[in-house]
C-alpha cells in the first residue's frame, strides 16, 4: 500500500501531532508499505527519513499557494494509495498565528483542497472544532463557525472517521449533526517502551541525592491549563515530606519550577526539572520514580500521551477521572484513580499508593501491550472494519490481544 499522510506537524515541531506522524509512517514503512508525508513548510533541520518513507513540505503551511503543489505531488504517488489525514484545525493554519493561541490556526484551504483531489481519504481526528460556550466573546463565537464548516467538509471527504478518545464522536455529532459511523484509535506511546535498568538506577540515585527516599514526576509541556492544576499539588506533595523529590519532566518544566521555587523557597531543594529532554531520557526519568502523578481538568483518556508514556514503561501512576475518561480506566486496574482533579483527591491517592505499592506497574504495561502499542495501531489502521469500536452511539473497546 502506498500511503499519503498530510499532517499539521512534523519534527523539528515540538508537538505530539509531530511524534505521531514520525511513530506511524516509520512503523508503516517498516512493514513494507510506502509513505509520503505532506507537511508545512519548516527548517531544514538535516534530519534523514527511513527507507520508505517521504517527506514534502509546502509552502504558508497548507495556504492557497500550497494547493497546486500539493495535487501535483498527490499525482506522482502511485496507486493503490491512501491518504491519511490527520486532524488537528489548529495546527494546519499560520504558525505565527497557532504559536500565539489555542485554535488560531483556521485550514479553510486545506478542506478546499479535500474537496477537489477526486478521492475520499481517512481522516484520524485528535481534535474535531471550537464549541462557543453560551457568553463567548464574538471572536470565539467565529471561530467556532469556521471550524464548524471545516468539520462538515471534512467529514463529507472522508470514507473512513477515526477518534483519538470516543468523546470526539460525541463533539462531532453535536457540532455537526451527523453522526457517522466512527474507529476509536487510541494514541500510542511517543516514547521509547523500554529503558536499561541500569541507567534507570544511576539516574534515581543522582534525582534522590544522599537523603531522598521518595522520587515522585510529572510529564508534561506545562501549558497555561495542565499548570494551573499542578500548581498547588506541588506543595501539598512535598510540604513537611523533607526526604521527598519531585521531578518535573519536558518542555516548560523549568520555567513553571521556577515559580514554585518563588512561592516556597523552603521547598526548592526538593524541586526538580530537566527542561526539554530526548525522548529516551524522559522515559529513563519516568521509569526512576516511585509513582508518577498525571492530573487532568477532563480527566485521563487514551488521547493523553503524558498517561501512555508512563503506561507503556509500567510505571505506578496517579491520575484522576473526568468526563472525558473512558470506562475502562476504571475497571483495568492499571491506574490509581481519584475521583476528579481535586488536590485533596489526587495527593490522597499518592500516599495510598505510596504506602501499599500496589501491582498497578505490572498491569499498566500489560494494558499497554495489549491494546495500545503502536503495533496495535497501525494493525487496526491498516485494517477497515475490523477495528470499529464506535458505530453512532453503540460502542466496545478495544479489544485485547
Amino acid at each position: 500500500m502506498n500511503w499519503v499522510i498530510v499532517t499539521g506537524a512534523y519534527p523539528p515541531d515540538e508537538m505530539g501531532l509531530a511524534d505521531y506522524t514520525v511513530l506511524v509512517s516509520e512503523e508503516l514503512a517498516a512493514r513494507g508499505d510506502r509513505v509520503w508525508i505532506f507537511a508545512g513548510a519548516g527548517p531544514d533541520t538535516g534530519r534523514s527519513t527511513p527507507a520508505g518513507v517521504a517527506l514534502r513540505r509546502f509552502p504558508a503551511h497548507f495556504g492557497l499557494r500550497a494547493l497546486a503543489l500539493m495535487s501535483r505531488e498527490l499525482g506522482k504517488v502511485p496507486q493503490p494509495r491512501q491518504t491519511l489525514l490527520l486532524y488537528v484545525p489548529q495546527a494546519f493554519g499560520p504558525r505565527a498565528w497557532m504559536q500565539k493561541r489555542r485554535f488560531r490556526g483556521v485550514p479553510l484551504s486545506l478542506c478546499l483542497w479535500l474537496q477537489v483531489i477526486g478521492e475520499q481519504v481517512w481522516t484520524t481526528f485528535f481534535e474535531a472544532a471550537v464549541v462557543a460556550e453560551p457568553g463567548s466573546s464574538r471572536a470565539t463565537r467565529v471561530l467556532a463557525a469556521a471550524t464548524r464548516w471545516m468539520l462538515n467538509l471534512t467529514l463529507r471527504k472522508s470514507s473512513r472517521v477515526m477518534v483519538a478518545t470516543p468523546e470526539l464522536a460525541k463533539i462531532i455529532r453535536e457540532v455537526t449533526g451527523r453522526e457517522p459511523a466512527t474507529e476509536w484509535l487510541p494514541v500510542p506511546s511517543t516514547l521509547p517502551v523500554r529503558a536499561e535498568k541500569a541507567r534507570v538506577a544511576e539516574l534515581r540515585r543522582r534525582l534522590l541525592g544522599e537523603d531522598g527516599e521518595t522520587l515522585l514526576g510529572h510529564f508534561s509541556s506545562y501549558r497555561p491549563a495542565m499548570a494551573d492544576l499542578l500548581y498547588p499539588m506541588v506543595e501539598s506533595l512535598l510540604r513537611d515530606r523533607a526526604k521527598r523529590r519531585l521531578v518535573l519532566i519536558g518542555q516548560g518544566s523549568e520555567d513553571f519550577a521556577a515559580k514554585c521555587r518563588a512561592a516556597w523557597p523552603e521547598l526548592a531543594p526538593q524541586l526538580m526539572a530537566t527542561g526539554n529532554l530526548p525522548a529516551q531520557h524522559v522515559a529513563e526519568h519516568l521509569a526512576a520514580c516511585d509513582v508518577v502523578v498525571e492530573p487532568y481538568l477532563d480527566g485521563v483518556t487514551t488521547q493523553r500521551t503524558s498517561t501512555m508514556g508512563p503506561l507503556a514503561l509500567g510505571c505506578l501512576i496517579v491520575t484522576n477521572d473526568g468526563p472525558w475518561t473512558e470506562p475502562f480506566w476504571r475497571e483495568s486496574g492499571a491506574v490509581a484513580l481519584a475521583a476528579g482533579p481535586d488536590v485533596g483527591l489526587l495527593a490522597a491517592k499518592v500516599e495510598e499508593v505510596l504506602r501499599t505499592r500496589p501491582a498497578l506497574g505490572e498491569r499498566a504495561a500489560l494494558l499497554y501491550a495489549q491494546r495500545f502499542s503502536l503495533g496495535k495501531l497501525v494493525d487496526a489502521l491498516a485494517s477497515p472494519g475490523e477495528s470499529a469500536v464506535i458505530a453512532g452511539d453503540r460502542r466496545r473497546e478495544p479489544a485485547a490481544a
